[in-house]
């Protein structure tokens, strides 16, 4: 059985984007099967012209993996087989996706972050910016921070050439956490204080 999670979430356009009718490049996705709960969050990379649509692509790949192949990816002895098995198939999903849409799979770029629970083991996966906090003991910790660049808005993505070096990869246990957060690099910008490494009280954002 399915622990009892409560899965939330939600996108929207920025501004910029609203102004310039541009489709929303975030995209959630989540699936409960085979005793796996699941969440993914992809950012489609502003400069890839089909990239909403590889985000979609993305979160919903990922999810199937997850949940299709959870104990594989657990029980894989080496982390950079385990971290190839997920990125295969991700790519495989995002060349076919490309081959329908008929570009090039560049064009499908966009960050991809996870988190999924069977029991007590815990998957934890994260390209590129973003964030991905837990709950804990009253707290909410950051576990996973952004992957970027040598320059500030450059990051790294599903297509990236050496994703799969840049790619983290966490396979841990769930113990006393309560919950997760993903979040994409306009929310964890208003959430989390780099400052003093930490996140803010959400009464402070009335």
């Amino acid at each position: 059985m399915v622990a009892n999670w409560k899965i939330i979430g939600a996108c929207a356009q920025g501004l910029r984007h609203l102004e310039e009718g541009t489709a929303c490049q975030d995209k959630i996705y989540s699936l409960c099967e085979n005793d796996v709960a699941v969440i993914a969050l992809a950012d489609g990379a502003g400069s890839a012209a089909q990239s909403d649509l590889g985000a979609e692509t993305a979160v919903q790949a990922l999810c199937e993996k997850f949940c299709q192949g959870f104990d594989e990816i657990i029980n894989t002895e080496n982390l950079l087989d385990a971290k190839k098995i997920i990125l295969d198939f991700i790519l495989m999903r995002l060349e076919n996706k490309s081959q329908e849409l008929g570009c090039d799979v560049h064009e499908l770029a966009s960050t991809l972050l996870g988190a999924a629970c069977k029991g007590e083991n815990v998957l934890i996966i994260h390209i590129g910016d973003g964030m991905i906090a837990c709950f804990k003991d009253s707290r909410t910790l950051l576990i996973s921070s952004p992957n970027n660049g040598e320059f500030v808005n450059e990051t790294f993505f599903t297509t990236t050439d050496n994703a799969l070096q840049k790619m983290k990869l966490a396979r841990t246990k769930l113990e006393s956490i309560e919950g997760f957060a993903l979040m994409s690099d306009g929310a964890d910008n208003s959430f989390y204080n780099r400052a003093d490494k930490k996140f803010v009280d959400p009464m402070s954002l009335n």
